[in-house]
């Protein structure tokens, strides 16, 4: 087997190896979107307006608080306020 050769099969092996773990993280993807899809549809449909209503109020309340911690922690800098509140 000739040196060209050898390389072609490595790079059809590593190629093929690349393929299957994009393969693999692309389901892995789908089934976290569908499983959201799923979460979404079903507390719509399943939780009273009232209930979403004050859910939101405090999802909203917690954020503002955890984004002025965040700021506070970067002295003033949003961007690096933005690495902190993500974290």
């Amino acid at each position: 087997m000739t040196e060209t050769q050898q390389f072609h099969r490595l790079f059809e092996k590593r190629e093929q190896q690349i393929m299957e773990e994009a393969s693999q993280l692309a389901r892995e993807v789908a089934r976290k979107e569908l499983a959201l899809l799923e979460f979404e549809m079903f507390y719509e449909v399943m939780v009273p307006k009232a209930s979403k209503e004050k859910a939101e109020k405090s999802v909203q309340k917690l954020r503002s608080e955890k984004w002025q911690e965040a700021l506070k922690k970067a002295n003033g800098d949003e961007q690096k306020a933005i690495f902190f509140y993500a974290a």
